[in-house]
């Protein structure tokens, strides 16, 4: 009986462990299968999210230009503007505060400084519900009516669900491109976003920077008054700034406090905008330094000068910074002490700065003496745009212009010296026609035409439009892509150099022991792919020990050199050596090994290249 309990005792427990054993397996493939249906819904979702976005940003066309990423990089300096920052962080986090925020202030004041940097807080924290920055050059970016449909894109994205939502009204409607502003704020933005429930966490918030850009003043005032209506409906806040434009003032001035607050930059106490001030002129002074300068430059004497004479407006800091930037010292010293030749100190106020720079522009032996005949030019244009559509405008005329304008600026600056009428800041203008191009002109000077063409042949094969465009734009994160750009090609660049090299070595070293037929044609390929290969790699270590690790702003003085005026031409050349260099260095390999292959087999030489050819020309049929 004992023995008969015992194997009964065994056979249960071999049982149970049997039994656990194939629930642990069971189990183990239960929860692998979970994972494995989990990470296929995930991958749906993705699918459909990303699907439902391309169709999305397809059918609304939203603004990309007028979005944060593509604004430059500049925003308030680290260190100013902090109790405003601060200010406006706590309005955001305050679910009891109004729906809107207003900031406005002239021309100068750095509104969209602060709305740039105020923007990218709001996206370190997860709370930017969108951004559309106003620009009235650009077509798109000064449409009001443009802002709706880029917001509600914006938006929706934040949430599949809202992107559904907003898709779902678009398709009941095919005609959403034609919407007046009105039905845009009802089914874009209310029928979409109205019934979501806000929780605890912080509205996001939708920056609208510069609406006094937007070219259409009456359907502006629109778009403002219809959002005060409608703005208690949204689980959105506003953040709007613009100067203080009658359209605009007298609609958001109006709203109640409950619903809308006004901020004015010029409200601020002086003192803290000067502070402001000085520590941008400071950093933007550090960063001019050159290892040749003196240990103390900028002298803090100088710097406070500086700070006392345009530290009141940071557009006024800025343009005497830009100033200052093509020669530092020689200028800084000038514009905060030394008097002009007309015996007039410049260190009294804004006109006594564009006065020196005017003196400047017109004494033949400054930098600036190439760019003056272009400025009244520009004046002109602004003055009375120059369209395409004009008859009569030949490059001789604009010539002779030039010259009779520059010789009246000269007068005018000498008459402003002698007068007690100051010289006004243009603070904006309007945007022009181009001008008719050199080929729709009559009769265009030899000379004229021959610059020309050196400067389209530069452009097309070098970075020479580029950087001009650069120029033009301001911006500084534009010279940073370039010079990013350049450093990543000179890198690539060496390496193949790099590459071509030892090829041309290994066949100088074996070319007398190979079985192929090296004769003179093809030496003088090896040499011509050698010489080139040198050269190159040459060029591409001077260019990255001069600009590879640079700052931006020290990159663009070296690029654009202080004897050129401002012109980036042959900076664009010697920035083009390398890839040239790799160009004629492999090409000449190449010739040297099909003419060594053609020696020993032609037939199988000339089908590979003819087949190459027509695979080639494929793309042009």
């Amino acid at each position: 009986m004992r023995s008969i309990a015992t194997e009964t005792q065994l056979t249960v427990e071999e049982v149970h462990s049997s039994i656990a054993k194939s629930w642990r397996v069971a189990m183990s493939e239960l929860k692998a299968m979970k994972e494995e249906l989990d990470l296929f819904l995930e991958h749906d979702r993705q699918r459909s999210t990303a699907d439902s976005t391309l169709r999305l940003l397809g059918m609304l066309d939203r603004v990309a230009s007028a979005d944060m990423d593509a604004q430059n990089s500049n925003g308030c300096l680290e260190g100013t503007r902090v109790d405003l920052l601060r200010d406006l962080m706590l309005w955001v986090r305050d679910s009891r505060s109004p729906r809107i925020l207003w900031l406005n202030g002239m021309a100068g004041t750095g509104k969209s400084a602060i709305a740039r940097s105020f923007s990218r807080n709001l996206r370190s924290e997860g709370l930017l519900g969108g951004t559309f920055f106003c620009y009235r050059m650009t077509a798109d970016q000064a449409d009001v009516r443009r802002i709706i449909p880029t917001i509600a894109v914006s938006l929706a994205l934040r949430d599949i669900h809202c992107t559904e939502t907003l898709l779902a009204e678009l398709d009941a409607d095919s005609s959403f491109r034609e919407w007046d502003l009105e039905t845009q704020i009802e089914r874009l933005l209310c029928k979409t976003f109205a019934g979501i429930e806000h929780d605890a966490n912080p509205m996001p918030i939708v920056v609208i920077d510069a609406l006094d850009e937007c070219s259409d003043q009456s359907v502006t005032r629109d778009l403002l008054s219809r959002l005060i209506e409608c703005v208690d409906r949204l689980p959105v806040k506003f953040f709007l700034t613009s100067r203080p434009e009658p359209h605009i003032q007298e609609t958001l001035e109006s709203m109640h406090p409950d619903v809308g607050k006004v901020v004015r930059l010029h409200d601020i106490e002086h003192a803290v905008v000067r502070s402001d001030i000085s520590r941008f002129i400071t950093h933007s002074l550090a960063s001019m330094r050159s290892p040749s300068f003196r240990m103390d430059w900028p002298p803090r004497a100088q710097v406070d000068t500086l700070t006392r004479l345009y530290g009141s407006v940071f557009l006024h800091a800025s343009r005497a910074v830009t100033y200052i930037e093509r020669d530092p010292v020689e200028r800084l010293a000038r514009l905060t002490v030394t008097p002009d030749p007309g015996g007039h100190v410049a260190t009294r106020s804004l006109d006594d700065m564009y006065n020196l720079i005017l003196f400047d522009a017109t004494t033949p032996d400054e930098n600036e003496v190439e760019d003056i005949g272009v400025t009244p030019l520009r004046v002109a244009s602004h003055c009375q745009p120059l369209t395409a559509a004009a008859p009569g405008v030949a490059v001789e005329g604009m010539n002779t212009f030039q010259e009779d304008a520059t010789h009246e600026v000269r007068m005018a600056r000498a008459s402003s010296l002698g007068s007690s009428i100051p010289l006004r800041e243009v603070s904006s203008v309007s945007q022009p026609e181009p001008l008719p191009s050199p080929a729709t002109l009559s009769a265009p000077a030899t000379g004229a035409v021959r610059i020309q063409w050196l400067h389209r042949l530069c452009g097309n094969l070098t970075h020479y439009e580029t950087l001009n465009r650069a120029q033009h734009s301001n911006g500084i994160g534009a010279f940073r892509d370039i010079h990013d750009k350049l450093i990543s090609d000179w890198h690539s660049m060496r390496i193949i150099l790099l590459a071509i090299s030892a090829c041309d070595i290994t066949v100088y070293g074996f070319s007398s022991q190979t079985d192929f037929t090296v004769d003179k044609t093809t030496k003088r390929c090896l040499v011509v792919s050698a010489v080139s290969a040198g050269i190159g790699i040459m060029a591409t270590s001077t260019l990255l020990s001069q600009y590879s690790g640079m700052d931006t702003r020290a990159f663009v003085l070296r690029a654009r050199g202080r004897r050129r005026g401002g012109d980036y031409m042959l900076f664009a050349i010697a920035s083009m050596l390398p890839r040239w260099s790799t160009f004629l260095a492999s090409t000449s390999l190449a010739l040297f090994i099909i003419i060594t292959a053609y020696s020993t087999w032609p037939a199988a030489v000339l089908v590979l290249c003819i087949l190459a050819v027509l695979l080639w020309c494929l793309q042009f049929i």
